[in-house]
């Protein structure tokens, strides 16, 4: 979990979301042997998709289980569409 603080727009989550699957996907060499890496992250912004942590937390969890189903290495902001599947 990353909890960001001080953003002006919800598109800045979604930077720093693209900065952290690059990191934890460039995978260094480890022993002649490539780990395979994916990265799925769930976004949700305050107050929009909540006004407590938990909440924000479930929703950000339902957004990167929406985002493992869309095939892995991405992110995905949450949406109020997004409970009725979850």
């Amino acid at each position: 979990m990353v909890l960001l603080q001080e953003i002006s727009h919800a598109a800045d989550a979604g930077i720093t979301a693209r900065k952290i699957l690059t990191a934890l996907t460039s995978s260094p060499l480890l022993d002649d042997a490539t780990p395979q890496i994916s990265v799925s992250v769930g976004l949700s912004t305050y107050p929009e998709d909540g006004d407590d942590a938990e909440t924000l937390i479930h929703n950000a969890d339902i957004a990167m289980y929406q985002a493992k189903e869309e095939g892995r290495n991405g992110y995905r902001y949450y949406k109020k569409e997004m409970n009725a599947v979850a």
